[in-house]
């Protein structure tokens, strides 16, 4: 995946509750397509900008319809991102690189509270299914190339998320079980859950990696280049519960340009600079922009991992926002069976307050307000941030 480089600046002040942001962005130019370059280019520097100004990622979305003309990008919507300039551009070696000016408006106020935390996530790696379709070109490792690559795509954006594990191994996840009343999911997202101390699991399937290569004909003089697919589900979960929060298809078909002997380096920049290797990219993006847009408005509930007198530990800290001196209310995790043999999830409000007295980057230790101990709250009961 292309490498960003340079670095951004503050070009002025808030000034109206907005700020110019200067960043750079890079694309490479497949198949001489210098606009869809730039597009991508500034989509680059424009992800760079929202990094260092804290703004949400779904403002990425912004710019699909934006329209660049006189090297301005007029934007529709009233999101964050109120202006993009382009300043300028330069080809080397097959990339352009741009430089931009984006203009970043804070949230007005109208986002959900759960928005200001970044949310513990643990990625596994997604199972590459129909291993036969990778023969041509070599990509059997393409599950664990791209999950990894993913992974660390989502850990650059640490005001949305906090991964808390990349699980590069297959655990054996079956999409075709997937049912509200199939309790081996639900027992296998809430196991992947607590060994990773996350409270959202994020699981996948590519079920197609196919190439629709013609047979050759023996007029053929030139092998003939033909597209191949990427067919990509996500499957969110709520690892406290097991319950799927959210599902996405993500399909996409694009010229296969390498030929029927040549086994590719999925580690080459030439691979993720090719044609198919930049529509991998743009899923990324994508599974980007949807899973924030999926967990920023979730709750976050902390797992009470230590009790002592009037102090618990719980297992979120810095790395999610909290503070020094945040007030956080307690409950108990009263889950029960149901008449059908179905788990089911249910908190039970503490009357106990209590505030972060120490801070730690994975966790925080809380103390009691009041005269009421914290005995009162076990371990594994929840601590719920708002």
């Amino acid at each position: 995946m292309k490498k960003i480089l340079g670095l951004l600046t503050l070009l002025m002040a808030f000034s109206c509750q907005a700020a110019w942001f200067a960043a750079q962005g890079q694309a490479p130019i497949v198949n001489g397509d210098v606009e869809q370059a730039r597009d991508n280019a500034i989509k680059d520097g424009v992800r760079q900008a929202l990094l260092y100004s804290g703004a949400s990622i779904s403002s990425l979305q912004q710019i699909e319809n934006g329209v660049l003309a006189s090297q301005q990008v007029a934007l529709s919507g009233s999101g964050e991102i109120q202006g993009i300039k382009l300043t300028s551009e330069r080809i080397e070696d097959d990339t352009l690189y741009v430089d931009i000016h984006v203009d970043v408006m804070p949230d007005s106020g109208q986002a959900c509270k759960q928005q200001k935390y970044a949310k513990s996530l643990a990625l596994v790696r997604f199972k590459l299914h129909n291993r036969e379709q990778a023969s041509d070109g070599g990509l059997f490792n393409l599950d664990t190339v791209f999950t990894g690559k993913l992974n660390n795509l989502l850990e650059l954006h640490t005001h949305a998320f906090n991964i808390r594990q990349y699980i590069n191994q297959n655990v054996n996840f079956d999409p075709n079980l997937l049912d509200a009343r199939h309790q081996a999911v639900r027992e296998q997202v809430m196991a992947i859950a607590s060994r990773t101390d996350s409270q959202f699991v994020m699981l996948g399937s590519i079920s197609d990696v196919s190439l629709e290569r013609e047979k050759p004909s023996v007029f053929d003089l030139v092998e003939k280049q033909a597209p191949r697919n990427f067919f990509l589900t996500t499957y969110l979960f709520d690892g406290m519960t097991g319950e799927l929060l959210d599902t996405r298809h993500y399909r996409e078909r694009v010229v296969w340009e390498y030929s029927r002997q040549h086994q590719v380096d999925l580690s080459s920049k030439q691979f993720w600079a090719s044609a198919y290797g930049q529509r991998l990219v743009k899923v990324m993006d994508d599974v980007l922009v949807n899973t924030s847009l999926t967990l920023e408005c979730q709750q976050p509930i902390a797992k009470i991992v230590a009790v002592r007198d009037d102090l618990v530990q719980i297992n979120l800290g810095s790395a999610n926002g909290l503070k020094i001196g945040q007030a956080i209310k307690l409950s108990h995790n009263s889950s029960y069976t149901d008449q059908f043999g179905i788990p089911r999830f249910r908190q039970e409000h503490s009357a106990i307050t209590t505030q972060v007295v120490e801070l730690y980057k994975d966790s925080a230790v809380l103390q009691a307000k009041g005269s009421m101990p914290a005995s009162n709250i076990q371990l594994n009961d929840f601590a719920l941030l708002e």
